[in-house]
């Protein structure tokens, strides 16, 4: 029998609870942990079309704005959501030693939260105005998704009496919530409480669907609605981590390579000595180091164009005077040096041309800096337009 648990914070301390029957559980013996909502910031953010391995590091610069935690105490997981033109990322946001004590609890077990039953819904109803309440036993996810598209999140404890969380509940709820359909999912033994409350406190016949979670959990969750598994933990972070163990294989490769070089070399001179017979074509043996050095060359030309560090050396320069509305950027002359172009627009209420164009052209990272600068009559902003060159380290 399948068994399907969640966490439940008791005397401060996370325990294993079952769905079925609310008794506790060992996690070697469960589907999946659903943690504690509470525990999470879910925001969204929309992003430009920059490739998916590059989201990560867009995400972490965007984070400054969407989120006040401190950084180093801070991990989060996405997912990026492809609506027709439309292109967001949902963030899962909370703290690391949080994460980790649920890894601890769940024993390995998959880690996840509503969302992605909420995601798995909309792909039957694309289109719709969707509120979903989760109910679940001390907290409750209400999760609005506005034309197919999730809109915003919010997280409540519970009350000792359901008809105070529905009033917490309407607080968060848009005015015109009539035009939703509204999604319950809770217990078996709430279900039919939880409805006669419903009709006594939003006293509309608004459209509600009331959905059992013990019969819904078994379908609810695929492996790629998983959450902080290991290979896609802190994403983000853990590409830093790969950039700097990339560029350490780089440098001993290219010891080895030019090691094997004089290694060879050495003996070929050798050889040339004692007879002509043996000698080896030192042009062959330039043939092979070259073809190394190509391989090379290859290895570097798959390192990850640092996104976080060009928006951030931008953003130091500009300070508060400048928002940032979209980024672009091109790989170039990869195999001469790395170089990246790059294209930033955005608004301001300065003549930032001026005041910041000379720390543009001096600053060791950028080269080759085009600015532009015109009014937007209606808004009497400065649209700027900043093109130039990233001279990867």
């Amino acid at each position: 029998m399948r068994k399907f648990a969640y966490a439940l914070n008791s005397d401060h301390e996370y325990q294993i609870y079952l769905y079925e029957d609310n008794q506790l559980e060992s996690p070697n013996s469960i589907e999946y942990l659903m943690m504690n909502r509470l525990d999470f910031a879910v925001k969204t953010t929309e992003i430009p079309p920059v490739p998916l391995s590059e989201v990560g590091n867009l995400l972490q610069y965007k984070l400054r704005s969407i989120y006040p935690g401190d950084p180093e105490q801070t991990v989060f997981d996405f997912r990026v959501i492809q609506k027709e033109k439309q292109r967001y990322a949902v963030l899962f946001i909370s703290k690391r030693d949080k994460i980790e004590h649920y890894k601890d609890i769940a024993a390995k077990k998959p880690l996840v939260l509503p969302f992605g039953i909420f995601l798995n819904y909309m792909k039957k109803a694309p289109e719709e105005n969707v509120i979903f309440l989760f109910w679940n036993k001390d907290w409750i996810d209400v999760s609005i998704f506005d034309q197919g598209i999730f809109k915003a999140s919010s997280a409540i404890k519970r009350e000792k009496e359901s008809f105070l969380d529905f009033l917490k509940i309407r607080n968060v709820l848009p005015s015109n919530y009539n035009d939703y359909k509204v999604v319950f999912y809770c217990s078996h033994d709430e279900s039919s409480s939880l409805e006669k409350q419903s009709y006594d406190v939003f006293k509309d016949n608004f459209n509600k669907e009331f959905l059992v979670l013990e019969d819904h959990l078994p379908l609810l969750f695929k492996k790629s609605e998983y959450l902080f598994r290991r290979k896609k933990q802190s994403f983000f972070f853990q590409k830093k981590l790969k950039i700097k163990y990339l560029v350490a294989a780089t440098a001993v490769l290219a010891v080895l390579l030019f090691g094997k070089y004089v290694d060879t070399r050495s003996q070929y001179l050798k050889k040339l000595e004692r007879s002509q017979r043996d000698a080896i074509s030192f042009s062959a043996l330039y043939n092979q180091y070259k073809k190394r050095n190509e391989e090379l060359n290859v290895l570097k030309a798959k390192k990850p164009v640092d996104v976080y560090l060009i928006l951030s050396e931008v953003s130091r320069i500009f300070g508060d005077e400048a928002k940032i509305t979209s980024f672009q950027f091109e790989r170039k002359n990869l195999r001469k040096g790395e170089e990246v172009g790059f294209r930033i627009k955005g608004q301001s209420r300065s003549f930032l041309q001026y005041k910041y164009v000379d720390q543009f052209e001096e600053h060791p990272l950028f080269s080759n800096i085009r600015f532009e600068m015109s009014t937007d009559t209606k808004t009497g902003f400065e649209i700027f337009n900043l093109e130039g060159v990233y001279n990867a380290q």
